[in-house]
């Protein structure tokens, strides 16, 4: 996150010019510029915005991946239950 830039000069100024003492100033504007690093900017939240669509297109794609194993998997289960039952028929035809 970038971030947005401030003059501490001119914020220490601006302060003091309102009263408030310089070592409180300083402080308070130190405190600012240390958050500002926390601070996410509208390109930072266009950007996750962005990651969150394309995570979308992959779950989506992952779905129909899973949609297509589900049924490769039906249909395996299918023939091994056809062969059981045709192993079964036949072992009872031979009488074991």
């Amino acid at each position: 996150m970038a971030g947005y830039m401030i003059d501490t000069a001119a914020a220490i100024d601006g302060l003091t010019a309102e009263g408030i003492p310089a070592n409180q100033a300083r402080a308070i504007v130190r405190t600012v510029a240390q958050r500002n690093e926390e601070v996410a900017t509208m390109s930072d939240i266009l950007a996750v915005k962005s990651d969150i669509r394309g995570l979308g297109a992959d779950i989506r794609a992952i779905r129909a991946d899973m949609r297509a194993l589900e049924s490769r998997l039906n249909m395996k289960i299918y023939l091994m239950a056809a062969s059981v039952v045709a192993a079964l028929k036949a072992l009872e035809y031979l009488g074991i």
